[in-house]
């Protein structure tokens, strides 16, 4: 097998396999994901899944960033995680294994590169390949640990703190110390006030702890 849907030498799938997903990397398995896997190309702002969709395809993150939310019983979006390279998405893991609507939006906030593999597929090789479940049960267990982690700074951490958190983990994200990105976009992740926030980081740049911009914050 050289080639497949999407017209890409099998050799592409082996090499990326092999950096970005190593736990898939079993011969047989790679053969017969390169053969169903569609790969796609996104642009920063593309809506990959929405609130209500039936979830037709689990995406694999293999370059760039996806941001997972949900929406409170306020009806107040959050952020739940990232998605980054050799990532899969637990949210449409839980949906695909009980066949319900998505409850989640997944939204890229940088261009991407993923493969999307077909709901059929994802069902059939959590039966046949162990690899592949594998992949399914450690992506459930990391969004887990991730999850609770959240919850404690929730509860326990300060909102300064918790800003302060959020920017260093959107600079290791991206790998860069200016991000941009506005007061209201932060705000509706962490799921306060944008004139709090905005309060919070003229405190902080007042520290000499960030650098305040137009649509820019540098962190010091």
């Amino acid at each position: 097998m050289n080639q497949n849907q999407n017209n890409i030498p099998l050799s592409y799938f082996e090499d990326t396999i092999a950096s970005k997903f190593p736990g898939l990397n079993q011969t047989q398995f790679v053969e017969e994901l390169a053969h169903h896997v569609q790969v796609k190309n996104v642009k920063a702002g593309d809506i990959l899944m929405e609130y209500g969709d039936y979830v037709r395809h689990i995406p694999l993150v293999v370059d760039g960033i996806v941001k997972v939310l949900r929406v409170t019983d306020e009806g107040e979006e959050r952020l739940l995680y990232y998605l980054t390279d050799g990532e899969a998405c637990a949210a449409a893991f839980s949906c695909c294994m009980i066949q319900k609507r998505s409850e989640f939006k997944t939204i890229a906030i940088k261009e991407s590169q993923l493969w999307f593999v077909p709901l059929n597929m994802a069902d059939k090789w959590m039966s046949t390949f162990a690899v592949w479940r594998n992949l399914v049960f450690t992506t459930f267990d990391r969004k887990m640990m991730e999850l609770m982690d959240l919850v404690d700074s929730l509860s326990f951490s300060k909102l300064d703190d918790q800003l302060l958190n959020y920017l260093e983990h959107q600079s290791i994200l991206c790998n860069k110390k200016s991000l941009k990105i506005t007061h209201f976009e932060i705000s509706k992740d962490l799921n306060v006030s944008r004139e709090a926030v905005s309060r919070l980081l003229k405190n902080m740049e007042k520290q000499g702890k960030v650098k305040l911009e137009r649509n820019k914050i540098t962190l010091l």
